[in-house]
């Protein structure tokens, strides 16, 4: 059984370590975000992948065995459902003040909704798999 579940928080983590790296790379691109305005959001962005980052990777790195460590990972992982959350605002904000077109902007918000969805149910999965742990 800890098998499977090692498994899905390897598939998710690979998630959302793409959808990050992805960002990044689509705001690095001067035809999207030329730097002369980036001040306008894109760090911010790159700041709160960064965030998200480390949140998903602490979490799965806390191997409970006690109610302390529970609390800790649903923490962690609270935290990075946070900035998944925030980043979708910040992005789809910054799509008006940079060259987004609406068909990078939908694909991002599909990627961004996938990897929102993965951290949901690997939070909620934990949740069950914990609520006995003293």
């Amino acid at each position: 059984m800890y098998v499977k579940h090692e498994k899905n928080d390897e598939q998710f983590l690979h998630i959302m370590d793409e959808f990050c790296a992805d960002t990044v790379k689509m705001l690095k691109r001067e035809d999207v975000c030329p730097k002369s305005a980036r001040w306008l959001g894109a760090y911010e962005i790159v700041d709160i992948c960064q965030k998200l980052h480390t949140a998903a990777h602490y979490a799965n790195n806390i191997k409970v065995t006690n109610s302390k460590e529970a609390e800790e990972r649903h923490a962690a992982q609270t935290s990075a459902m946070a900035y998944i959350m925030t980043l979708g605002e910040k992005f789809t904000f910054c799509c008006g003040l940079y060259s987004i077109n609406v068909d990078k902007l939908n694909r991002w918000l599909k990627r961004k909704a996938d990897a929102q969805s993965w951290l949901s149910a690997w939070q909620r999965s934990d949740d069950r798999r914990f609520q006995n742990v003293k």
